[in-house]
């Protein structure tokens, strides 16, 4: 998905920058000390600095690479929702909410979205933590300097420090969302209860 938005909006339409963080004039204000470096992003830091020429540049070269992971992500979560409301839709407890006369927007926001919430909510949990494993990739395609090409650049050149602290972080990241997903399961279930 990648390699087609980069063909299209840089290649065929050059709407959109297509590698990189920064443009090369608004690098300049890196080497020159215009923007200060408070936290290591460099979306934050020209914000920071004031130079709002170079944050919306960084702005626009964020857009392929967030846009492709959306795509890849948003795409399995909507087919996965899609089923589980069907599946849920045949239910008895919905037929009889059907003969009850219920309209469909109370059948389908009340009654039927709560139980398929628990597959969504599992995608959504496997999703984020499958981000830092696509971000090697897109960051790989785009050329954006992030944890996702350190950790392929760790791996390529065998720098054992550098690739076992980028999987002690996928790995906190992994048991992060997951407890997030735990959390959110209680929110969602009341069926659901951890001793």
């Amino acid at each position: 998905m990648g390699f087609y938005l980069l063909a299209l909006f840089y290649g065929g339409f050059q709407l959109l920058p297509g590698i990189g963080n920064i443009s090369n004039e608004n690098s300049l204000y890196l080497i020159t000390g215009d923007i200060k470096r408070y936290t290591g992003l460099l979306s934050v830091d020209t914000l920071l600095s004031g130079q709002w020429a170079a944050f919306v540049d960084v702005l626009r070269h964020l857009v392929l690479p967030v846009t492709t992971m959306v795509i890849f992500s948003s795409a399995i979560i909507l087919q996965s929702t899609r089923a589980s409301l069907l599946e849920t839709l045949s239910s008895d407890f919905v037929r009889t909410a059907k003969a009850k006369g219920l309209s469909n927007r109370t059948i389908h926001f009340k009654h039927a979205l709560r139980p398929a919430l628990l597959t969504i909510v599992t995608l959504s949990v496997w999703q984020l933590s499958s981000l830092i494993t696509g971000s090697i990739f897109v960051e790989t395609i785009f050329g954006y300097p992030g944890i996702g090409q350190w950790g392929a650049q760790a791996a390529s050149s065998a720098d054992y420090p550098s690739l076992l602290g980028f999987t002690l972080f996928s790995a906190l990241v992994v048991i992060l969302t997951n407890l997030i997903g735990d959390i959110l399961y209680t929110m969602v279930d009341p069926r659901v209860r951890y001793s």
